[in-house]
């Protein structure tokens, strides 16, 4: 499998390795025939020493590193690479105090911005919606005066007369309103 970029990527490959998987178990079974069966070869010793065989060269392998295998001769243990990745990736929940300072982050950046630059890129956005017209000079106006994304798919939804919130567990917030009111009734 290792020896090629995408094992699955063209059937012949996989063709080729359920083929030669075949031919390889047609010849094991063949040579049991010729010593005589399966019960022969067991009596004689012959199939416990083949099992035997191939147990120690898989084990010299693995030792040799020729036979990966994750967890145990790769990628084991808590400080192996993949776990490392997987602890770096994996969502971290964020403390209350980290969830506090977004939140007050938010408050500051909504605070900063120009009120009435906003509200005239609220009312824009809203009736090119409502009028079926483009809206992306409407979004990246609003964008460059510090429309959230959350108010700009509200106001979107409002412009298709359909609730400001997609889980319709938030009113629309009143400061939206006010920038609305003589478009909303």
């Amino acid at each position: 499998m290792p020896l090629v970029a995408d094992p699955l990527g063209g059937s012949y490959y996989l063709e080729w390795m359920t083929d030669k998987i075949e031919k390889e178990c047609q010849a094991f079974l063949d040579e049991i025939e010729e010593r005589g069966g399966v019960y022969e070869c067991l009596e004689t010793g012959w199939l416990n020493a083949v099992m035997e065989e191939n147990r120690l060269k898989i084990q010299r392998e693995k030792a040799e590193g020729k036979r990966l295998i994750i967890g145990v001769n790769s990628f084991k243990g808590e400080s192996g690479p993949i776990n490392k990745e997987i602890e770096n990736c994996a969502y971290k929940v964020p403390t209350e105090q980290m969830r506090t300072d977004k939140i007050q982050e938010l408050n500051e950046f909504k605070a900063a911005r120009n009120t009435e630059k906003l509200y005239d890129c609220f009312r824009r956005l809203y009736l090119d919606t409502k009028e079926g017209r483009n809206v992306s000079r409407a979004m990246i106006d609003g964008i460059a005066e510090g429309m959230t994304m959350g108010e700009m798919v509200g106001i979107v939804r409002l412009g298709y007369h359909i609730s400001y919130d997609p889980l319709n567990m938030l009113p629309t917030p009143d400061y939206v309103k006010e920038a609305l009111k003589e478009y909303l009734s």
